[in-house]
Order: structure tokens, then C-alpha cells, then sequence
């Protein structure tokens, strides 16, 4: 569970770092600053949580975030990213909100990947990609490998994923996006970054907008000679008429006098501003935190007939399979059988909430027994000719179990 913790705070943080550590570096912040504050948030919750079962003593390991404002040259825009994430923290370790859920997962990661992309168009946009790209690029690097390998470790029952050498391939995985990230930020990369973008912007982009910019202008032109024409008496006009197409800001009158604007409404936009970003930091580390509390659904209830076969049908003579393989067909006949007998599930659902699910419908010892001979298979790739055999006798029992239920 430790590793499946760091992937989830490692995850949240840089979902926030994208976005607030980018505005950070364009005020001035150093991204390799703001990177090791996200190491060091994140190694401090992964520590609260190996220390969770010490009562009081998981706030201990929260001391370390006073060094992401005690590291030599902090400044205002570094500590003010810095503050939100280690208050986040001191929230999950008070709460003991550590492990995370695959459904939630999936919702953020599929909201991450929407933002990211409109962020960095909002960038490019006013000019300060470069800036966005310093932090943007490898917190976002970060935040989808992190998600990725959590989705996928959620997949699995915990049996599964708390293994020595699932967990020890989590972690050099971790590694290697730390890795990723650190180069992704390198002066090299970026100026490379830079490049592509303005050949692709200059090359690609600059000659679409000029041809939609000449073809909105002959529609525009097109349009008010017609205009003209009815209003003429249908006669052409003696004059080439047509619109002022000036500058928006001309038309808009926005390229006023320097400092004509007045000092109250810039004060005003400016605590707007600020209370606008407290409120999006707050809602995003709510968005993070927010965890599943229902329960696993009930079985659907209701009159329904079908036909259960005393035994399952065997596979065709002379097919040869291994004896895992011949476990996990069983396992699938058993999940046929549930199905059948009116048991619903999600297609992320585990074998263990399966089994949950069913325990009111087919035997849950049988059941658990099977489950475990299924494991063994699917995860190890395990099995004999014996446990095959044991599988088989399994599910033709739960068969037959299934069929006098129907008869009572």
C-alpha cells in the first residue's frame, strides 16, 4: 500500500503544481525549486501514512514541508505555490485519507488531460509557453504516468498489487518519471520545444489564420456590395463602398492613453483575481480528496428464468490447454453462472467485489476457493494438473447448487 500511497499524492500534487507552478514561474519561480517541493510533500504523506497505525505519531513526518519554506532563496511566488499543496497534505494525514479508488482516478485523469490541453493553448496564446513549458511539461509527464500506474494497480486485488515485486516495479517506474521530468525541464529540451513550436506556429499556423483572415474579408466584401446593389435599385454602385475593417481595438477604443485607467478598478480586478485562485485551488484539492463511501451495489432483484446446465459444457476433444489456462476457463464458466443468476457488475470490477456481489446468489465458500485457484493462475501463472481438476469440481458444484435453488 506504501507504493500505491506515493503514486497518489505524487498524482494529486502534480495535477496542482501544472497549473499554479506555472503561473508561479512566469511571476518568477524556479520550476527545480517547485519540483523538489512536490518530492518533498509527497515523501511526507507517504511517510504519515507508513506511521498511520502509531495514532499521533503520522503527523510526525508532516515537519518535513517547513523546508519548502526554509531552502535557501525561496521567494514570495515560490512559497505562495508551496502553501495550498502543504495544507492538502496536513488535510489527507488528519483525515487519514491515503488510499485512493479506481473510479475516482479515472474522473480526474480524464478531467487532467482536458485542462492540460486548453492550459497550454491559453499559454501559447498570451505568449508565455516557455514559461508554461519549464513546469507544465514535466509536472503533466508526471501526473499521467502516476495516474496510469495507479489505474492499473487498482485493477487488481490488493493481494496482487502489495507484492514485494509489483511494488518494487511501481517504484523504479516512480523513479524513471523522476527522471523524465527532470530532463523535460532542462534549458536543452525547452529551447527544443521552443523551436518546434515556432516553426510549427510560424510554418503551419500564421498561413491558415492569414487565409481565413482574406476569406472572412471577401466574404464581408461580397456581402455589402450585394447590400449596396438592392439598396441602389439593384443598379451598381458609382462608388467601391465598403466597411471599416480597422483594428478591433481601434473599433473598441482599447488602445487608450497609457495609466488612463483608473487606480480603484485595478485594485478591484486585482482582489477579485485572488479570491478567483483561492477558490480554484480549493475546489481542485476538494476534487482530489473526494473518495467513494457507498457501498458495493446489491444485486439486482426480480423474477427472471433461464436454463442452468447440470454441467457446463467441456471444451472439444483433443484441444490441449495448460493447467492455467484450463483454471481460468473455469473461472470464466463461474462468471457465466453469476451473470445468469441475475448478478451485475462494473467491467473494472475485481474478482473479490465479484465475489461479493454473489455471495447471496452461488456458494460463497465454493466461490472464494475457485477465486483463489484464479489468482494463483492469473497472476502467477501457477497451477497443476490437480488445482485444473479441483476447479473443475468447483464450478460443477456451484452449477448443481445453482440448480436446486431454481427447483426449490
Amino acid at each position: 500500500m506504501l507504493t500505491i500511497t506515493l503514486l497518489k499524492i505524487v498524482s494529486d500534487l502534480a495535477f496542482y503544481y501544472t497549473f499554479a507552478g506555472t503561473v508561479a514561474a512566469v511571476l518568477g519561480g524556479r520550476p527545480a525549486f517547485l519540483l523538489a517541493c512536490l518530492a518533498i510533500q509527497s515523501l511526507s504523506l507517504t511517510l504519515s501514512f507508513a506511521a498511520s497505525s502509531r495514532g499521533k505519531l503520522r503527523y510526525l513526518p508532516l515537519v518535513l514541508l517547513i523546508l519548502c519554506f526554509l531552502l535557501p532563496g525561496v521567494g514570495p511566488a515560490e512559497a505562495l505555490a508551496a502553501f495550498p499543496p502543504a495544507v492538502y497534505v496536513v488535510r489527507l494525514a488528519a483525515k487519514q485519507l491515503y488510499l485512493p479508488q479506481w473510479s475516482r482516478q479515472v474522473d480526474i485523469f480524464s478531467l487532467y488531460w482536458k485542462l492540460l490541453l486548453g492550459f497550454l493553448a491559453a499559454a501559447a496564446l498570451f505568449g508565455v509557453f516557455s514559461a508554461a513549458a519549464s513546469m507544465a511539461v514535466p509536472s503533466a509527464a508526471v501526473t499521467l504516468i502516476c495516474s496510469v500506474l495507479l489505474m492499473r494497480s487498482l485493477r487488481h486485488d490488493p493481494e496482487v498489487y502489495c507484492q514485494k515485486s509489483y511494488q518494487a516495479t511501481e517504484l523504479a517506474l516512480v523513479l524513471l518519471t523522476a527522471v523524465c521530468a527532470w530532463f523535460l525541464s532542462t534549458p536543452a529540451f525547452l529551447h527544443a520545444c521552443g523551436a518546434v513550436m515556432t516553426a510549427f506556429y510560424s510554418r503551419v499556423i500564421v498561413p491558415l489564420l492569414m487565409a481565413c483572415a482574406y476569406l472572412a474579408a471577401g466574404i464581408v466584401q461580397v456581402i455589402w456590395w450585394v447590400l449596396s446593389f438592392i439598396r441602389l435599385g439593384f443598379q451598381a454602385p458609382e462608388e467601391n463602398s465598403a466597411p471599416d475593417l480597422s483594428s478591433a481595438a481601434e473599433i473598441l477604443q482599447l488602445e487608450g492613453e497609457a495609466g488612463s485607467g483608473s487606480p480603484l478598478l485595478g485594485q478591484i480586478l486585482t482582489a477579485l483575481g485572488i479570491v478567483a485562485a483561492l477558490t480554484a485551488v480549493v475546489l481542485v484539492f476538494r476534487y482530489l480528496s473526494r473518495r467513494e463511501r457507498s457501498s458495493p451495489p446489491e444485486p439486482r432483484q426480480g423474477e427472471r428464468r433461464y436454463t442452468v446446465e447440470a454441467q457446463p459444457a467441456e471444451a472439444p476433444a483433443g484441444a490441449r490447454r495448460s493447467a492455467v489456462q484450463r483454471v481460468r476457463a473455469q473461472y470464466r464458466k463461474y462468471l457465466r453462472l453469476c451473470r445468469d443468476r441475475g448478478v451485475c457488475w462494473e467491467k473494472s470490477a475485481t474478482s473479490q467485489e465479484v465475489a461479493a456481489l454473489s455471495k447471496n446468489q452461488v456458494d460463497p465458500a465454493a466461490g472464494e476457493e475457485l477465486r483463489q485457484l484464479y489468482l494463483e493462475a492469473r497472476y502467477h501463472g501457477q497451477a497443476s494438473r490437480e488445482d485444473a481438476e479441483k476447479a473443475r469440481q468447483l464450478v460443477l458444484e456451484l452449477w448443481r447448487s445453482a440448480k436446486n435453488k431454481i427447483k426449490v
